[in-house]
């Protein structure tokens, strides 16, 4: 089966990110079969053929799973330019260095929305796990009001959302409500999705917290803590 060499070269574990591996194919670094290869998307079957990274073999690491509870003030993507602490920085001394290098979230958290959160170096899992339609994921809600039966009913049956650059419909399971309290369902993942929702229907979210991604909960774990999990358990 043919590979993206991008993707090869990100689970060796051998870079820190996206940049040190496009500078070293610029480079001239990496080589297949010996010979210069500098196309990030370049396909090739790495059970045929010899990756090396200065002239010395290039593995690709062993897939892990972590499930990671968020903490509200941390960022999910790296190089946040207001510095603030990135969700993979919870595994720095504990995991790793090659796995740590390997590993990408599967989605987004805002970073005043905490909860749970899966890492990988399984570029496939991610993708299926973010194929809208595929997962369920789960949040608790806190509202600033409680939420009138009639919204209950339009949130599962679909509330125009205007987001910075387009309008759709969303809607999103409800599990139970009582008060200013939900649990809801979504199985799409757009930008503060849940948020936009709720002020649609003149609420605001002062409190999202993702609960469960299929059948992943966050069971014990406590905020800033993560585990190893079963990929065939979400």
């Amino acid at each position: 089966m043919k590979q993206n060499l991008y993707q090869y070269l990100a689970q060796s574990g051998l870079f820190g990110n996206r940049k040190e591996i496009l500078r070293a194919l610029k480079k001239g670094k990496v080589k297949i079969d010996g010979r210069k290869v500098t196309r990030p998307k370049f396909q090739f079957n790495p059970n045929t053929r010899q990756v090396t990274y200065n002239d010395k073999p290039v593995q690709p690491l062993d897939f892990v799973y972590y499930a990671i509870n968020k903490p509200l003030g941390y960022v999910s993507q790296k190089n946040d330019y207001q510095k603030r602490p990135f969700v993979l920085d919870l595994l720095k001394g504990k995991a790793d260095k090659k796995i740590l290098n390997s590993l990408a979230l599967a989605g987004r958290l805002d970073v005043d929305t905490s909860g749970l959160m899966i890492a990988t170096n399984d570029g496939s899992f991610i993708h299926r796990l973010m194929s809208p339609g595929n997962v369920i994921k789960r949040y608790e809600a806190t509202l600033d009001k409680a939420i009138q039966e009639q919204d209950i009913q339009k949130v599962k049956q679909g509330v125009l959302v205007k987001a910075e650059d387009e309008t759709y419909t969303a809607k999103a399971n409800v599990y139970s409500a009582k008060g200013n309290k939900l649990v809801i369902g979504i199985t799409e993942g757009r930008k503060r999705q849940i948020r936009l929702m709720f002020k649609a229907l003149g609420y605001e979210a002062t409190s999202l917290k993702r609960i469960a991604i299929g059948r992943i909960g966050l069971q014990h774990l406590k905020e800033g803590e993560f585990m190893v999990i079963n990929p065939r358990n979400v």
